[in-house]
């Protein structure tokens, strides 16, 4: 089977796509010493990650578009990250905007165009990858795919190598689905979580209040981490969560200043992690 006919969807996150591009970028460049520059809030000069290609700097500048408008990478978005990634120190052999986004032939001309322009300013090769090439490249490459895909799609890694219980990507765990926290003074929590899990007092709903910054979030990670970590998986046979909490990285459209919840959101990929896809398309 080829990439053509079996494509995964891109991660709807940013810093998953982000991450799921480093990840990959590495394998291409065989440079392992590729990193992601700076951090959410500061200048990074049109470059999300930076490595090494036979002895060039290469920029990747990644570019998640909502697939619930299909909304497509522009000319002016790539123009503006190319002139942006002039300021890159070092000074860059190449420049690479990743997209989840479809091939789009004004884009990919603009790329040449700036390519030639640039060769003759003696600065850098302008790339577009659309979805498409992003996933040619991670398919032809099965080794790699199959040791990051569960950090990517759990539910598609689970149906494709057989693992027993079904992960969502996770937006309470901050790593890997392991508890890196130390929870102190929890155990009457911890307790009522575990009877409201199993046994008599079971219950499909649990509330847990508390003021902002308290360790709700952390609670409930910590809980869930050990529950998954048992051999059996307490039974669990397909693991949900999400985060309605901001982190101050607005999405694509949103006006400035705002910080929505995205309900319908929420809704359309508990569904269709679920199982119902038809529900989930819904209105």
């Amino acid at each position: 089977m080829s990439a053509d006919i079996e494509q995964w969807p891109p991660p709807i996150d940013p810093t998953a796509f982000e991450s799921l591009c480093l990840d990959l970028w590495k394998e291409i460049w065989q440079y392992s010493g590729a990193q992601k520059n700076g951090r959410r809030g500061q200048t990074q000069n049109g470059v999300d990650f930076v490595g090494q290609q036979q002895g060039h700097w290469i920029g990747v500048q990644c570019k998640q578009k909502n697939r619930l408008t299909d909304k497509k990478l522009t000319t002016t978005e790539l123009e503006q990250e190319a002139r942006s990634a002039r300021n890159f120190y070092p000074h860059l052999g190449g420049f690479i905007l990743a997209t989840t986004g479809p091939r789009d032939a004004n884009v990919q001309q603009l790329a040449r165009k700036l390519t030639e322009e640039y060769r003759r300013m003696g600065l850098f090769t302008v790339e577009v990858w659309s979805w498409d090439d992003i996933w040619h490249e991670l398919y032809k490459r099965e080794t790699l795919l199959k040791r990051i895909a569960a950090n990517y799609w759990p539910r598609l890694t689970a149906l494709r190598w057989g693992n027993a219980t079904v992960y969502a990507s996770s937006r309470l765990f901050r790593s890997n689905r392991n508890d890196s926290g130390l929870i102190i003074g929890r155990k009457k929590e911890f307790a009522n979580l575990d009877a409201a899990w199993a046994g008599s007092n079971r219950k499909h709903v649990v509330t847990i209040l508390g003021l902002g910054g308290v360790g709700k979030t952390s609670l409930v990670a910590s809980w869930a981490a050990s529950k998954l970590a048992q051999s059996d998986h307490s039974g669990i046979d397909r693991y949900f969560d999400w985060s309605f909490y901001n982190q101050g990285a607005p999405r694509e459209g949103d006006p400035k200043g705002t910080n929505p919840a995205y309900a319908d959101l929420f809704l359309k990929e508990a569904l269709e992690f679920f199982g119902d896809a038809t529900l989930a398309l819904s209105k």
